[in-house]
Protein backbone atom coordinates (compact mmCIF):
# COMPACT_ATOMS: atom_id res chain seq x y z
CA UNK A 1 0.00 0.00 0.00
CA UNK A 2 1.39 3.20 -1.30
CA UNK A 3 0.71 6.05 1.38
CA UNK A 4 -1.09 8.34 -0.07
CA UNK A 5 -0.69 12.78 0.47
CA UNK A 6 -2.68 15.45 -1.91
CA UNK A 7 1.01 15.42 -3.17
CA UNK A 8 0.88 11.81 -4.04
CA UNK A 9 -2.24 11.99 -5.48
CA UNK A 10 -0.99 14.40 -7.76
CA UNK A 11 1.89 12.40 -8.77
CA UNK A 12 -0.46 9.25 -9.34
CA UNK A 13 -2.38 11.24 -11.90
CA UNK A 14 0.70 12.31 -13.57
CA UNK A 15 2.50 9.35 -13.33
CA UNK A 16 0.07 6.54 -13.64
CA UNK A 17 2.15 4.39 -15.59
CA UNK A 18 4.77 3.92 -17.35
CA UNK A 19 5.52 5.40 -21.37
CA UNK A 20 7.76 3.17 -23.40
CA UNK A 21 9.64 4.33 -26.44
CA UNK A 22 9.08 3.20 -29.74
CA UNK A 23 10.83 0.14 -31.21
CA UNK A 24 12.00 -3.31 -30.00
CA UNK A 25 14.24 -3.17 -26.64
CA UNK A 26 17.79 -3.36 -27.78
CA UNK A 27 20.76 -5.83 -25.55
CA UNK A 28 22.52 -3.34 -23.72
CA UNK A 29 22.36 -0.10 -21.18
CA UNK A 30 21.73 3.19 -21.54
CA UNK A 31 23.55 5.60 -19.16
CA UNK A 32 20.74 8.20 -17.67
CA UNK A 33 22.65 11.74 -16.61
CA UNK A 34 20.27 13.79 -14.25
CA UNK A 35 21.82 17.08 -14.59
CA UNK A 36 21.45 20.09 -12.89
CA UNK A 37 21.05 22.83 -15.30
CA UNK A 38 22.39 25.99 -13.43
CA UNK A 39 25.70 23.58 -12.83
CA UNK A 40 26.59 22.50 -16.36
CA UNK A 41 30.04 22.12 -14.44
CA UNK A 42 28.41 18.72 -13.90
CA UNK A 43 27.61 17.80 -17.18
CA UNK A 44 31.44 18.94 -18.59
CA UNK A 45 32.22 16.44 -15.78
CA UNK A 46 30.53 13.46 -17.27
CA UNK A 47 31.33 13.96 -20.91
CA UNK A 48 34.61 13.59 -19.70
CA UNK A 49 34.38 10.96 -17.34
CA UNK A 50 32.69 8.85 -19.52
CA UNK A 51 35.05 9.94 -22.73
CA UNK A 52 37.99 7.90 -21.28
CA UNK A 53 35.32 4.79 -20.20
CA UNK A 54 34.75 1.54 -22.29
CA UNK A 55 31.08 2.33 -23.52
CA UNK A 56 30.98 -0.79 -25.98
CA UNK A 57 27.96 -2.13 -25.02
CA UNK A 58 26.37 1.21 -23.79
CA UNK A 59 23.52 2.42 -26.79
CA UNK A 60 23.17 5.93 -25.74
CA UNK A 61 23.61 8.55 -23.14
CA UNK A 62 20.39 9.94 -22.16
CA UNK A 63 20.55 13.74 -20.23
CA UNK A 64 17.57 14.64 -18.51
CA UNK A 65 17.68 18.32 -16.89
CA UNK A 66 15.92 18.89 -13.81
CA UNK A 67 15.06 22.38 -15.33
CA UNK A 68 15.02 22.85 -18.49
CA UNK A 69 17.17 26.00 -19.33
CA UNK A 70 18.12 27.55 -22.69
CA UNK A 71 21.59 28.21 -21.96
CA UNK A 72 22.28 24.42 -20.50
CA UNK A 73 20.31 22.77 -23.94
CA UNK A 74 22.31 24.92 -25.90
CA UNK A 75 25.21 23.55 -24.54
CA UNK A 76 24.25 19.99 -24.98
CA UNK A 77 23.05 20.20 -28.64
CA UNK A 78 26.57 22.05 -29.35
CA UNK A 79 28.74 19.21 -27.82
CA UNK A 80 27.11 15.79 -28.43
CA UNK A 81 28.14 15.74 -31.72
CA UNK A 82 31.75 15.55 -30.88
CA UNK A 83 31.36 14.49 -27.31
CA UNK A 84 31.26 10.82 -27.37
CA UNK A 85 31.60 7.57 -29.54
CA UNK A 86 27.54 6.67 -28.62
CA UNK A 87 24.19 8.91 -29.16
CA UNK A 88 23.61 11.74 -26.84
CA UNK A 89 19.76 12.38 -26.15
CA UNK A 90 18.48 15.15 -24.44
CA UNK A 91 15.20 14.14 -22.60
CA UNK A 92 12.66 16.54 -20.74
CA UNK A 93 9.78 16.53 -19.01
CA UNK A 94 6.63 18.00 -19.43
CA UNK A 95 5.98 21.87 -18.71
CA UNK A 96 3.48 20.36 -16.22
CA UNK A 97 5.42 17.58 -14.54
CA UNK A 98 8.15 20.62 -14.01
CA UNK A 99 5.47 22.62 -12.31
CA UNK A 100 5.11 19.71 -9.67
CA UNK A 101 8.65 19.33 -9.42
CA UNK A 102 8.56 22.91 -8.45
CA UNK A 103 5.92 22.06 -5.89
CA UNK A 104 7.81 19.75 -4.16
CA UNK A 105 10.97 21.85 -4.03
CA UNK A 106 12.59 19.25 -2.74
CA UNK A 107 16.26 17.53 -4.78
CA UNK A 108 14.86 14.13 -4.14
CA UNK A 109 11.82 14.64 -5.80
CA UNK A 110 13.81 16.38 -8.49
CA UNK A 111 15.76 13.75 -8.92
CA UNK A 112 12.64 11.05 -8.98
CA UNK A 113 11.39 12.11 -11.88
CA UNK A 114 14.87 12.90 -13.59
CA UNK A 115 15.18 9.40 -13.14
CA UNK A 116 11.50 8.39 -14.76
CA UNK A 117 11.78 10.76 -17.61
CA UNK A 118 15.29 8.69 -18.25
CA UNK A 119 13.72 5.56 -18.26
CA UNK A 120 10.46 6.32 -20.87
CA UNK A 121 13.10 7.54 -23.15
CA UNK A 122 15.39 3.99 -23.00
CA UNK A 123 15.14 1.56 -25.77
CA UNK A 124 17.75 -0.72 -23.86
CA UNK A 125 17.52 -4.05 -21.57
CA UNK A 126 19.19 -1.73 -18.58
CA UNK A 127 19.80 1.52 -17.47
CA UNK A 128 22.58 2.65 -15.19
CA UNK A 129 21.91 5.92 -13.08
CA UNK A 130 25.13 7.98 -13.36
CA UNK A 131 25.66 10.17 -10.67
CA UNK A 132 26.37 13.97 -11.18
CA UNK A 133 29.73 13.75 -8.68
CA UNK A 134 31.09 10.17 -9.65
CA UNK A 135 34.14 10.43 -10.81
CA UNK A 136 35.26 6.73 -12.87
CA UNK A 137 38.78 6.22 -12.70
CA UNK A 138 39.19 2.63 -14.33
CA UNK A 139 38.94 2.61 -17.98
CA UNK A 140 35.98 -0.60 -17.89
CA UNK A 141 34.66 0.64 -14.66
CA UNK A 142 31.25 0.50 -16.63
CA UNK A 143 31.52 -2.31 -19.00
CA UNK A 144 33.01 -4.82 -16.03
CA UNK A 145 29.78 -3.44 -14.34
CA UNK A 146 27.57 -4.34 -17.29
CA UNK A 147 29.17 -7.88 -17.69
CA UNK A 148 29.10 -8.93 -14.06
CA UNK A 149 25.41 -7.96 -14.17
CA UNK A 150 24.64 -10.12 -16.84
CA UNK A 151 26.92 -12.86 -15.34
CA UNK A 152 24.65 -12.93 -12.37
CA UNK A 153 21.33 -12.32 -13.70
CA UNK A 154 20.77 -9.73 -11.52
CA UNK A 155 17.62 -7.15 -11.73
CA UNK A 156 19.81 -4.56 -9.71
CA UNK A 157 24.03 -4.17 -9.34
CA UNK A 158 25.41 -1.13 -7.29
CA UNK A 159 28.94 -0.07 -6.08
CA UNK A 160 27.70 0.87 -2.55
CA UNK A 161 25.30 -0.85 -0.05
CA UNK A 162 22.22 1.93 1.02
CA UNK A 163 23.66 5.09 2.86
CA UNK A 164 21.03 4.36 5.46
CA UNK A 165 22.17 2.02 7.98
CA UNK A 166 18.40 1.09 8.78
CA UNK A 167 17.87 -1.41 6.07
CA UNK A 168 21.15 -3.63 7.15
CA UNK A 169 19.78 -3.55 10.80
CA UNK A 170 16.33 -5.32 9.59
CA UNK A 171 16.92 -7.50 7.54
CA UNK A 172 17.40 -5.92 4.36
CA UNK A 173 21.17 -5.44 3.39
CA UNK A 174 21.11 -6.37 0.31
CA UNK A 175 19.62 -2.84 -0.93
CA UNK A 176 22.21 -0.90 -2.75
CA UNK A 177 22.89 3.02 -3.08
CA UNK A 178 21.37 3.98 -6.72
CA UNK A 179 24.37 5.72 -7.51
CA UNK A 180 26.22 4.03 -10.68
CA UNK A 181 22.82 1.40 -10.18
CA UNK A 182 22.58 -0.92 -13.13
CA UNK A 183 18.98 -2.31 -13.23
CA UNK A 184 16.95 -4.13 -15.94
CA UNK A 185 14.17 -1.92 -17.83
CA UNK A 186 11.98 -5.02 -16.99
CA UNK A 187 12.72 -5.27 -13.20
CA UNK A 188 12.05 -0.55 -13.21
CA UNK A 189 8.92 -1.28 -15.18
CA UNK A 190 7.14 -3.89 -13.03
CA UNK A 191 6.87 -1.39 -10.08
CA UNK A 192 4.72 2.28 -10.85
CA UNK A 193 6.65 5.18 -10.86
CA UNK A 194 5.78 6.81 -8.17
CA UNK A 195 6.28 3.37 -6.13
CA UNK A 196 10.18 4.57 -6.42
CA UNK A 197 9.83 7.56 -5.26
CA UNK A 198 10.87 8.09 -1.97
CA UNK A 199 7.96 8.03 0.31
CA UNK A 200 7.20 7.02 4.35
CA UNK A 201 5.81 2.98 3.88
CA UNK A 202 5.64 0.06 6.19
CA UNK A 203 7.43 -3.59 5.60
CA UNK A 204 7.40 -6.25 7.50
CA UNK A 205 5.74 -4.84 10.13
CA UNK A 206 7.99 -1.73 10.47
CA UNK A 207 7.22 1.89 9.08
CA UNK A 208 10.35 3.72 7.88
CA UNK A 209 11.13 6.29 5.21
CA UNK A 210 12.74 5.17 1.91
CA UNK A 211 15.20 6.94 -0.18
CA UNK A 212 14.18 6.45 -4.14
CA UNK A 213 14.15 2.90 -5.70
CA UNK A 214 15.07 1.34 -1.84
CA UNK A 215 11.00 0.39 -1.05
CA UNK A 216 11.01 -1.61 -4.63
CA UNK A 217 14.40 -3.01 -3.76
CA UNK A 218 12.81 -4.41 0.03
CA UNK A 219 10.52 -5.95 -2.55
CA UNK A 220 12.96 -7.64 -4.61
CA UNK A 221 14.34 -11.27 -4.17
CA UNK A 222 17.58 -10.36 -2.30
CA UNK A 223 19.61 -12.84 -4.78
CA UNK A 224 18.12 -10.85 -7.64
CA UNK A 225 20.29 -7.54 -6.27
CA UNK A 226 23.83 -6.92 -5.52
CA UNK A 227 26.63 -4.78 -4.73
CA UNK A 228 29.77 -5.03 -6.50
CA UNK A 229 32.27 -3.06 -4.30
CA UNK A 230 35.40 -2.03 -6.45
CA UNK A 231 37.39 -0.11 -3.77
CA UNK A 232 39.79 2.39 -5.81
CA UNK A 233 37.77 2.72 -9.16
CA UNK A 234 35.62 5.63 -8.50
CA UNK A 235 35.80 8.67 -6.25
CA UNK A 236 32.62 9.99 -5.53
CA UNK A 237 32.11 13.35 -3.93
CA UNK A 238 27.98 12.96 -1.66
CA UNK A 239 25.22 15.53 -1.71
CA UNK A 240 26.56 17.98 -3.44
CA UNK A 241 23.94 19.17 -5.61
CA UNK A 242 21.31 19.11 -3.09
CA UNK A 243 23.76 21.07 -0.44
CA UNK A 244 24.55 23.75 -2.99
CA UNK A 245 20.77 24.04 -3.47
CA UNK A 246 20.40 24.43 0.26
CA UNK A 247 23.11 26.93 0.49
CA UNK A 248 21.07 28.91 -2.75
CA UNK A 249 18.07 28.84 -0.97
CA UNK A 250 20.02 30.30 2.24
CA UNK A 251 22.57 32.38 1.05
CA UNK A 252 23.13 34.60 4.43
CA UNK A 253 25.55 33.61 7.05
CA UNK A 254 25.75 30.02 5.30
CA UNK A 255 28.35 27.42 7.23
CA UNK A 256 29.82 25.18 4.37
CA UNK A 257 29.77 22.03 7.11
CA UNK A 258 31.08 19.61 4.69
CA UNK A 259 33.17 21.88 2.32
CA UNK A 260 30.41 21.59 -1.07
CA UNK A 261 30.64 25.21 -1.83
CA UNK A 262 34.43 24.82 -1.46
CA UNK A 263 34.82 21.62 -3.95
CA UNK A 264 32.47 23.13 -6.44
CA UNK A 265 34.42 25.97 -6.70
CA UNK A 266 37.43 23.87 -7.49
CA UNK A 267 35.70 21.89 -9.69
CA UNK A 268 34.76 24.84 -11.79
CA UNK A 269 37.91 26.60 -11.98
CA UNK A 270 39.30 22.93 -12.96
CA UNK A 271 36.12 21.49 -15.93
CA UNK A 272 34.43 24.93 -16.54
CA UNK A 273 36.31 28.03 -15.55
CA UNK A 274 34.79 30.06 -18.73
CA UNK A 275 31.26 29.92 -17.42
CA UNK A 276 30.08 32.52 -14.88
CA UNK A 277 28.66 31.09 -11.80
CA UNK A 278 26.54 33.64 -9.87
CA UNK A 279 26.24 32.11 -5.99
CA UNK A 280 29.87 30.98 -5.86
CA UNK A 281 32.17 33.39 -4.82
CA UNK A 282 35.76 33.04 -6.57
CA UNK A 283 38.59 31.01 -5.39
CA UNK A 284 40.27 34.55 -4.37
CA UNK A 285 37.39 35.84 -2.70
CA UNK A 286 36.64 32.33 -0.75
CA UNK A 287 40.50 31.56 0.57
CA UNK A 288 41.59 34.82 1.55
CA UNK A 289 39.25 34.29 4.47
CA UNK A 290 39.61 31.29 6.14
CA UNK A 291 37.00 30.58 7.96
CA UNK A 292 34.88 33.58 7.66
CA UNK A 293 34.72 32.70 4.18
CA UNK A 294 32.83 35.54 1.77
CA UNK A 295 30.13 37.69 2.14
CA UNK A 296 26.91 35.10 3.11
CA UNK A 297 29.49 31.79 3.01
CA UNK A 298 31.53 30.90 6.60
CA UNK A 299 33.62 27.78 6.91
CA UNK A 300 33.12 25.16 10.11
CA UNK A 301 35.52 25.50 12.97
CA UNK A 302 39.08 23.28 12.60
CA UNK A 303 38.42 22.36 16.06
CA UNK A 304 34.73 20.60 15.20
CA UNK A 305 35.12 19.84 11.39
CA UNK A 306 39.15 18.86 11.37
CA UNK A 307 37.90 15.10 10.50
CA UNK A 308 35.73 16.04 7.99
CA UNK A 309 37.95 18.04 5.97
CA UNK A 310 40.17 15.60 6.11
CA UNK A 311 37.98 13.30 4.20
CA UNK A 312 36.99 15.24 1.43
CA UNK A 313 40.68 16.84 1.09
CA UNK A 314 41.76 13.24 0.86
CA UNK A 315 39.29 12.55 -2.21
CA UNK A 316 40.39 15.87 -3.59
CA UNK A 317 44.04 14.77 -3.40
CA UNK A 318 43.16 11.54 -5.38
CA UNK A 319 41.37 13.24 -7.97
CA UNK A 320 43.68 15.87 -8.52
CA UNK A 321 45.85 12.72 -9.04
CA UNK A 322 43.86 11.19 -11.75
CA UNK A 323 44.54 11.57 -15.45
CA UNK A 324 40.46 13.14 -15.13
CA UNK A 325 42.21 16.60 -14.89
CA UNK A 326 45.33 18.55 -15.99
CA UNK A 327 49.34 17.29 -15.55
CA UNK A 328 50.27 19.02 -12.18
CA UNK A 329 47.34 18.65 -10.86
CA UNK A 330 48.10 17.94 -7.41
CA UNK A 331 50.85 20.36 -7.22
CA UNK A 332 48.58 22.69 -8.28
CA UNK A 333 46.02 21.87 -5.84
CA UNK A 334 48.27 21.69 -3.08
CA UNK A 335 49.18 25.03 -3.67
CA UNK A 336 45.80 26.01 -3.67
CA UNK A 337 44.35 24.52 -1.01
CA UNK A 338 46.99 25.95 1.25
CA UNK A 339 45.38 28.62 3.33
CA UNK A 340 42.80 25.88 4.15
CA UNK A 341 44.95 22.91 5.13
CA UNK A 342 47.19 25.36 7.29
CA UNK A 343 44.07 26.14 8.94
CA UNK A 344 42.35 22.40 9.43
CA UNK A 345 46.15 20.88 10.21
CA UNK A 346 46.10 18.91 7.05
CA UNK A 347 49.39 18.00 5.43
CA UNK A 348 48.74 16.95 1.90
CA UNK A 349 50.67 13.73 0.31
CA UNK A 350 53.53 14.46 -2.21
CA UNK A 351 53.15 15.97 -5.42
CA UNK A 352 53.08 14.44 -8.89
Amino acid sequence: MIPLTDKRLLLQFLYPRWKRPAGSVRAGYSILLPMPSDLPVFYRIAMRVLGRQNLQNANDVIIVPDNPRRAFRDIVMRDRARSLAVPVVLAESSGLKRAVARVYNRPNHFHWSQIVCGIEHSGSSHALLHDADMFLLEQNFLNDHYAFSLQKGLKVLGISPAWDPWFSKNGYDHVTATWEMLATLEWVRSFPPILLHGHTNRIGGLTHTFDTTYYAQCLTDPPAVACRESGSGFIHFNWLISGYRWYVKRRKDYCDERFIIMLLRLLIDEFDSDHAYRYIPSWEEMSSHVPNGHGQLVFPSSETQGPAYESIREKIGALFSSSLVKKGGRNSINRKLEAFDKYYGYTPRGGD
